[in-house]
């Protein structure tokens, strides 16, 4: 089977939001605060991606891209497949994330 990416269900409110509403209502669980570390897909082993709560999408869309490719240790074709986008679009943003100084080439030897 295809690989696949699993984003865990975030909860209603971001902690710092919640704090800065004030206490819950009484009855009301306050959200638990993000994993430390990524959780593993569900009955599969295979790594996750986890996104703070207000992350923007392009950065959001950063760190799943830069992740599929290490998951395929850059293997680009394979990426750009899993992701659904374009080899073109692929290559045209890890151009952008190079610019911006993200280390984005070929794995070490």
């Amino acid at each position: 089977p295809a690989p696949s990416l699993w984003l865990p269900p975030a909860p209603a409110t971001a902690p710092a939001a919640a704090a800065a509403l004030g206490p819950a209502a009484p009855g009301l669980a306050t959200p638990a605060p993000p994993p430390a570390a990524a959780p593993a897909l569900p009955d599969t082993g295979m790594p996750a991606v986890v996104l703070p709560i207000g992350v923007s999408m392009a950065q959001a869309e950063r760190e799943l891209i830069l992740a599929t490719l290490r998951h395929f240790h850059h293997h680009k074709e394979r990426t750009a497949a899993t992701l659904g986008i374009s080899l073109k679009t692929l290559y045209n943003r890890l151009k952008e994330y190079a610019a911006d100084g993200d280390a984005v080439g070929d794995p070490p030897p």
